[in-house]
């Protein structure tokens, strides 16, 4: 009696971690864990995460389909193991006006690009991370692109006011991956990182994947103080003369990109990046537009059209210069009504992103046999987390 007893508590005690074990052993071999960085990325600390996830964002009636869109934000597994990405003709480089994760899946730019362009934009990339990011995706990744598109400007002039004794291809420190399912990851349940452990991952992840990550919350409408002090005409165009000191940098860290893409036989695209600095937009909610402050004074909208303008200037001078092809994607909106287009001051809108898809494919020609990549001959490194 005394054995049936401790053979009955034995298997209370052990059914539990064995139930753990097999779960554990069944996620590893079926589940892509998103809260798991590839070794390159690590490696390299390219801020090109590898993960899906759910995202959501108020849209206030911007979009059609309500005032909450819902989106997923991808990074292929190919970073670590091969997929569609390395027999893509065109590639995106650029930051989140590149990544346009404030626009649905499917709907981004470089989604409607003909043919589609893998989207490598990531948040916050200065033109030197897009460098560095090439670099790994060319000679670690081996991707063999024909044609790579490079849309910078709001970050490299935020990267100049912000740090510029820094800014330069060999000054700009490498920055942390930037990955939104960190903080998820790296939360502990019972003693145990999130990350260590693929069945508290997969719960970890179906939890937050429900509801979706609220976009807007980590960047919310700037309200502007009631004593709000703007910046002056003088002391823009002082920011102005400074930025100037800092563009051949900037020039320096496109011709490298220049260079690494003849080396793998790929043709380079600058793009110009249009922005909503002007006196016919409309912000639908509290003024988003003006989203930069320089030493606790605001700047207004017509000192940002001046130094985007300084920076997009710099980009087709850069172009003439070094004999690249320039798609004038700023000029392209000129004629055009902004407050539909954008989301704020320089983030799409679906309507947005379409504008910018059809300005490229109207002035490049058409790639000479492109060899297309379909994500169907790849469904384990194209379909997200379950």
């Amino acid at each position: 009696m005394k054995s049936v007893w401790l053979a009955r508590a034995a298997l209370v005690v052990l059914a539990p971690l064995l139930a753990f074990t097999l779960l554990e052993g069944l996620l590893r071999l079926a589940w892509v864990n998103p809260y798991t960085p590839s070794p390159p990325v690590d490696r390299y600390q390219s801020r090109l995460g590898d993960a899906w996830w759910r995202a959501s964002a108020y849209t206030g009636g911007l979009y059609d389909g309500g005032g909450r869109i819902q989106g997923v934000r991808t990074r292929f597994r190919s970073l670590s193991g091969g997929g569609p990405d390395v027999a893509t003709p065109v590639i995106a480089l650029g930051g989140s006006t590149t990544e346009a994760v404030l626009v649905p899946q499917g709907q981004r730019w470089p989604d409607l690009l003909e043919p589609p362009a893998m989207n490598y934009g990531v948040a916050e990339n200065s033109v030197i991370d897009s460098y560095r990011n090439l670099s790994l995706l060319l000679n670690e990744i081996d991707l063999r692109p024909q044609r790579i598109l490079l849309m910078h400007a709001v970050n490299d002039l935020t990267e100049i006011l912000r740090a510029p004794d820094h800014f330069g291809i060999d000054l700009l420190p490498h920055r942390p991956i930037h990955n939104p399912l960190e903080a998820e990851a790296t939360r502990r349940i019972m003693g145990v990182p999130v990350r260590d452990s693929w069945l508290l991952s997969f719960i970890s992840f179906q939890f937050y994947e429900r509801a979706g990550r609220d976009l807007t919350r980590a960047a919310p409408p700037v309200v502007l103080p009631p004593n709000a002090i703007f910046l002056g005409e003088p002391q823009i165009q002082a920011l102005a003369d400074y930025v100037k000191t800092l563009l051949p940098a900037r020039k320096q860290a496109i011709q490298a990109i220049q260079e690494l893409a003849a080396a793998h036989g790929a043709e380079l695209v600058l793009l110009t990046q249009p922005h909503a600095m002007r006196p016919d937009y409309e912000p639908y909610l509290v003024e988003r537009r003006m989203m930069r402050t320089f030493r606790s004074q605001w700047m207004p909208y017509e000192g940002d059209a001046m130094l985007f303008g300084l920076v997009n200037d710099h980009t087709r001078q850069v172009a003439a210069d070094l004999g690249l092809t320039l798609v004038d994607v700023d000029q392209c909106f000129e004629g055009l009504d902004p407050t539909p287009l954008f989301y704020d001051g320089v983030h799409y809108t679906p309507k947005g992103s379409a504008a910018v898809a059809e300005c490229i494919n109207n002035a490049l020609p058409p790639l000479p046999n492109p060899q297309t990549a379909l994500e169907s001959d790849f469904p384990e490194f194209t379909s997200p987390p379950q």
